[in-house]
């Protein structure tokens, strides 16, 4: 619980917005936590009827926070692995064409798949485009997953110490 609360001394929200650096596995544990605890008061906004246009601005600046504290401990994951934290590039490419070829798909106006991206939500017809899609999504988050909680490089290796020795 010490790496929660030091983060190796630049406190926990310094160290989430970090590129730089390795992270432990539980880090990303505990941004999926946080993630949770900070979605709650989006339900309250909506059940205490506050304007839908400044919901979804909230929602859409948060949303974008959020992308970059899952890209930086994406990094920080590949670089405790001593993998570049460039990769992350060829992960967000596929991410983006994989949004974009939903999007591009014929759509049906209610039921069915939903797919969203920031505020905008799509909702393809079902074709074999569709399950192709959805079978290379699948796919590409198992990727993710993958590298996220993969064994990490035991000691220091070119991106810094280890931090599950600190």
């Amino acid at each position: 619980m010490e790496h929660i609360a030091s983060a190796r001394g630049r406190g926990l929200f310094a160290s989430l917005l970090s590129l730089s650096g390795r992270a432990r596995r539980t880090d990303i544990l505990i941004l999926g936590v946080l993630g949770c605890l900070v979605n709650l008061p989006r339900i309250g906004l909506d059940a205490a009827g506050v304007d839908p246009l400044v919901v979804q601005s909230l929602e859409a600046l948060w949303q974008l926070l959020w992308a970059y504290l899952w890209v930086a401990i994406t990094v920080r994951r590949l670089h405790d692995q001593d993998i570049s934290g460039w990769w992350v590039l060829l992960l967000l490419t596929v991410g983006c064409l994989l949004t974009l070829g939903y999007a591009l798909q014929p759509q049906q106006d209610f039921g069915g798949l939903t797919v969203s991206f920031l505020s905008w939500s799509f909702h393809p017809m079902p074709g074999p485009a569709t399950t192709a899609l959805t079978l290379a999504s699948l796919a590409w988050m198992l990727a993710i997953l993958f590298l996220s909680f993969r064994t990490p490089t035991y000691g220091p290796n070119r991106y810094g110490p280890d931090p599950r020795l600190d």
